[in-house]
C-alpha cells in the first residue's frame, strides 16, 4: 500500500505511529493475516505485535476473525485479524469532466452511501465549495453512521493542486485558480482534507489494489476527454516544482487538423485524447479543444464507449488508430524514466480497440530499444474509489491516525453516548 504521509521520528511515540500503520496497511492488504506472520513481516517483537494489536482491537479498528492451521499445516492455530469496517470512515469526493460525486467508504475501503453533487459552474467558487460542504454533511448524517469515526476527506480532481493543504492551483476545466478548497472545506465540515489530480489519485490506488512493485517505478497515463499522466519513483509521487507534472498532452506528436486548447496542432491531445477521436468521427464539431465544452465531450465520450465499437468498424479503427499513437509517445517517456510499470487508466482504455492500439504499438517498439520492457496493463480502479483510499492511506493506515479520538469514541459507546 503507498502512504503519502511523510513523518519524522523524534521520540517513541512516533516511532509506534509507524509501527502501527505499517500493521494496518499489512491487515488491509491481506499480507498479515495473524500476529505471528505480522510479527515476521515488520521484524517487531511478538510482544510489541500483540500490544499494537489489542490497542487496534480496543478502538475498534480491526477485529479476530477466529483460527486457522499455521499456515494449512497441522499444530496451534493462529488467530486471523481483519479490519473492522465500521471502525472508521472516510468521506470520498471527485470533481471532473465525468461528473462530480460524493461517497462515504467505511475502513474496508467499501462504499456505504454516495451521491451525485450538481455544481453550476457559473458561480463562484466559495458558493460551489459551500454546497460541497453542505453535502458531504448531509451524506453523513444519511449514513447513520457514527459521526466521530470520520477520519478525513479524500478529494481526486481535475486540477493541478497541492495535495497538503488541499490548493487548487489552476483547473481549467473548472476555471479555477488559487482556490483553497482544503481549508474552506475542513472549516465547513471539521474534517482534514488531503486532495490529488486525478491521475495521481489514480496511480496511488491501482498500487494499493494492484500490489505493484512501486520500488521500480510506476508511470501512469490517464486517457479520457484529454490525455494526462502520473509517475512515482519508489512510491513517492513526481509533481514538478509547480504541482504540474504529467502534462503528457501537450507532449509533440505530429501535425494534425486539430488544435489544442495550448494552440498547437500537433500534441499527443490531438491524436489520442477522447476529443480528438470525437472529432475525427465528427461527433462533436470542435475542432479546437475548449475546456469549456468538456461536459459535452464528456458525454459523447461515454457514448462511444458504451458502444463498444469492434477493430474493424470506422469507430474501432480510429480508437486504435489513437492507442497506436498514445504507445509511441509511451515508447519515448520509456527511455526517460524507465519505469517497472506503464498503467492505462480513464475512459479510453475501457476501448479494446484503443488497447489493442497502445498494445500493438507497444509490443513492435519495446523490444528492440528497451532492456527490459516495462509491463504494460489497464488500470480498473474508478475516480471515487481512489478518492477514497487516498483518504484511508492519509488519515487511518498511517502514522497521521488519531488514536486517542478513536479511543475516546470507543469509551463513549460503551458507556452509551456514541454519536
Amino acid at each position: 500500500m503507498v502512504i503519502n504521509s511523510k513523518m519524522k521520528i523524534g521520540s517513541p511515540s512516533d516511532l509506534r505511529r509507524v509501527h502501527r500503520s505499517l500493521i494496518l496497511r499489512a491487515i488491509f492488504s491481506g499480507t498479515g493475516h495473524s500476529r505471528t506472520q505480522l510479527a515476521g513481516q515488520s521484524g517487531l517483537s511478538t510482544m510489541a505485535i500483540t500490544r499494537i494489536i489489542r490497542e487496534l482491537i480496543d478502538v475498534g479498528v480491526i477485529k479476530e476473525m477466529g483460527k486457522r492451521n499455521r499456515d494449512g499445516n497441522p499444530g496451534r492455530k493462529q488467530t486471523e485479524l481483519s479490519i473492522q469496517a465500521n471502525g472508521a470512515y472516510v468521506v470520498a469526493l471527485v470533481i471532473s469532466a465525468f461528473g462530480h460525486e460524493i461517497a462515504v467508504i467505511d475502513a474496508s475501503g467499501n462504499t456505504v452511501i454516495k451521491q451525485k453533487l450538481l455544481l453550476s459552474y457559473t458561480e463562484t467558487p466559495e458558493s460551489c465549495l459551500r454546497s460541497i460542504s453542505e453535502s458531504i454533511t448531509s451524506l453523513i448524517d444519511d449514513a447513520k453512521i457514527q459521526k466521530d469515526r470520520v477520519l478525513g476527506i479524500g478529494v481526486s480532481i481535475a486540477a493541478f493542486v497541492e495535495s497538503s493543504t488541499g490548493t487548487v492551483i489552476k483547473a481549467p476545466y473548472l476555471g479555477w485558480e488559487a482556490v483553497e478548497l482544503g481549508r474552506e472545506i475542513t472549516q465547513r465540515t471539521g474534517l482534514p482534507l488531503i486532495a490529488e489530480n486525478i491521475a495521481d489519485a489514480i496511480n496511488l490506488a491501482e498500487q494499493t489494489t494492484n500490489n505493484l512493485d512501486n520500488s521500480a517505478g510506476v508511470f501512469l497515463v490517464h486517457t479520457s476527454v484529454a490525455c494526462g499522466a502520473s509517475y512515482t519513483h519508489q512510491g513517492d509521487l513526481v509533481r514538478g516544482a509547480n504541482f504540474s507534472a504529467g502534462q503528457i498532452g501537450h507532449l509533440p506528436v505530429s501535425n494534425s487538423e486539430l488544435t489544442c486548447s495550448c494552440g498547437a496542432s500537433d500534441c499527443l491531445n490531438t491524436h489520442s485524447s477522447g476529443w480528438s477521436v470525437l472529432a475525427k468521427l465528427g461527433r462533436t464539431n470542435s475542432k479546437t479543444y475548449n475546456p469549456k465544452n468538456n461536459d459535452t465531450y464528456a458525454n459523447a465520450l461515454n457514448e462511444l464507449i458504451a458502444e463498444n465499437p469492434s477493430d474493424e468498424s470506422p469507430e474501432g479503427r480510429v480508437l486504435y488508430h489513437a492507442g497506436k499513437q498514445l504507445g509511441n509517445i509511451l515508447r519515448n517517456i520509456s527511455l526517460i524514466v524507465d519505469p517497472g510499470t506503464i498503467v492505462l487508466a480513464g475512459k479510453l482504455p475501457e476501448s479494446p480497440a484503443y488497447v489493442a492500439g497502445c498494445k500493438d504499438t507497444w509490443a513492435e517498439l519495446s523490444a528492440n530499444q528497451l532492456r527490459r520492457a516495462p509491463q504494460l496493463i489497464t488500470g480498473h480502479v474508478a475516480p471515487i474509489q481512489a478518492a477514497g483510499l487516498l483518504a484511508l492511506n492519509s488519515f487511518l493506515f498511517s502514522p497521521a491516525l488519531d488514536i486517542t479520538s478513536l479511543s475516546k469514541v470507543s469509551e463513549g459507546a460503551e458507556k452509551g453516548y456514541g454519536t
